[in-house]
């Protein structure tokens, strides 16, 4: 048996013998392969905006240089992540799961019950499993969320005049 110190190093176990070293798995290209695909996908999404005219950006210029971003960093983490001989990320995946629910709760509800009400839900979701020995804070930051949420749409009614 050999064990692994936190910079990935193997140390000889008990009988004085190491294990090979790590091969790169998904768990270690993974995430930088879901990073390509997420930006390969916003590349396609985004291929029909208008792009640049003249000195203006035009609406396709931003989501374009955001996702050519995406897919330069999701690279440089899948070629890290195949080179780096330590062991894979662990940790928990409930944490990232919720905050996928929650963003797909806010995508879902935000056209039917509105920007405030939606941000509270996608925050409880959130704030419920982070806070969840905690309700006092739970229930802050989620008041927080649906008021911070609440002053965003009164002042875009108050800059577009009322109407």
């Amino acid at each position: 048996m050999s064990r692994s110190d936190d910079e990935g190093n193997e140390s000889p176990g008990p009988g004085g013998s190491t294990a090979a070293p790590a091969r790169p798995g998904w768990c270690r290209i993974g995430p930088g392969v879901l990073l390509v695909a997420i930006a390969v996908l916003a590349l396609v999404a985004g291929r029909n905006l208008p792009g640049p005219s003249g000195a203006m950006l035009g609406p396709g210029r931003v989501p374009l240089i955001l996702s050519v971003l995406l897919l330069v960093l999701g690279a440089i983490v899948a070629i890290e992540g195949f080179f780096h001989r330590g062991a894979g990320a662990r940790g928990p995946i409930v944490p990232a799961i919720l905050v996928a629910a929650a963003g797909a709760v806010f995508l879902l509800t935000v056209g039917l019950l509105g920007l405030a009400a939606a941000t509270g839900l996608a925050a409880a979701l959130v704030a419920g499993y982070s806070l969840r020995t905690r309700p006092v804070a739970c229930v802050l930051v989620v008041v927080a969320c649906v008021a911070a949420a609440v002053l965003l749409d009164l002042s875009k009614l108050f800059s577009s005049g009322g109407a």
